[in-house]
């Protein structure tokens, strides 16, 4: 017993297998049949109470990233130490996939991970007085 006795799958493949990328690539075909994911594809009306729900994660993502390219502000000497740039393009990076390519509903968990998200955060909120 094969896994196609009647050749249907060969007569009628699904579009992954004939996208190459440079391989044949399964997990992205599924990211844009079925959940519709792409650049900018998730900006949506319907989709603002997401948006909103990940403003504050992607509002702090936004003013360390100005900080860190202008450093006009009080935290930009913090935010451009040597030894935290890596983390503070890591942030960015994340920061734009987030908000360009995938949905908005995990971009809190996203960018949870970056450990720069919580240094930046302690650090401006201890020069507010909170």
């Amino acid at each position: 017993g094969g896994g196609d006795p009647n050749g249907y799958y060969a007569q009628n493949p699904r579009p992954w297998c004939s996208s190459w990328r440079p391989l044949p690539n399964i997990y992205a075909f599924v990211q844009e049949h079925y959940w519709h994911v792409g650049f900018f594809r998730y900006w949506t009306p319907k989709q603002l109470p997401n948006f909103a729900l990940a403003l504050p994660a992607l509002a702090a993502s936004a003013h360390a990233a100005r900080a860190y390219v202008k450093g006009t502000d009080e935290d930009a000497h913090w935010v451009r130490k040597e030894s935290l740039r890596p983390f503070m393009l890591q942030w960015c990076v994340m920061a734009l996939a987030a908000v360009t390519v995938m949905h908005v509903q995990v971009a809190t968990r996203f960018l949870s991970v970056a450990p720069a998200v919580y240094w930046y955060l302690v650090r401006v909120g201890a020069n507010e007085g909170f």
